[in-house]
């Protein structure tokens, strides 16, 4: 008792309030990793499309070295 004394706190929350509270972020901490999953599937989704798109330009620009080399 002492030491809520000194912290300064003179009236304890009242428990039903602090339990209400804490249910509403809990539900709003459930909605909210839903969503990042959702986004991070997205991510690893645009990640693979990115690599696939970067070795087809890859793949385009290896006969043009080639021919280049030829050339040269």
């Amino acid at each position: 008792m002492r030491n809520i004394k000194a912290a300064g706190i003179a009236k304890l929350p009242n428990l039903a309030a602090l339990q209400s509270e804490y249910e509403a972020l809990q539900a709003q901490k459930e909605a909210l990793y839903a969503d990042y999953g959702k986004l991070k599937k997205k991510v690893r989704e645009y990640d693979i499309i990115k690599q696939n798109i970067d070795s087809i330009l890859q793949a385009d620009r290896q006969p043009e070295r080639e021919k280049e080399t030829e050339r040269g």
